[in-house]
């Protein structure tokens, strides 16, 4: 699923912006392009569990491994986690790659 987020930086949105069609296109293809209308008090572990229902709903009809780390809060063992770039995406010297 592709969510994106407001910038700050133009030049942020370059890469999305050139390749948004191939991009999409490839995530439909895969059943895992999803567009939702959310009112914002949503809480993020609601729009996680629709997600995953969605996903398992799909023609792909995706599975995910139960948690395997012991017992944490219910919020921590959901079978999706966010992901953020660290650093806002700078790239690192030498391997030309970025953290998430």
């Amino acid at each position: 699923m592709a969510v994106i987020q407001e910038v700050t930086q133009p030049s942020d949105l370059i890469l999305y912006t050139f390749l948004r069609g191939s991009f999409n296109a490839k995530l439909d293809e895969y059943r895992l392009l999803y567009l939702y209308y959310l009112p914002l008090t949503t809480l993020v572990t609601d729009l996680i569990h629709q997600v995953v229902n969605d996903l398992q709903q799909s023609l792909f009809a995706y599975q995910f491994s139960g948690n395997t780390r012991g017992s944490f809060l219910p919020h921590e063992t959901l079978p999706l986690q966010l992901l953020e770039l660290v650093n806002r995406g700078t790239r690192h010297q030498g391997v030309d790659t970025v953290q998430l």
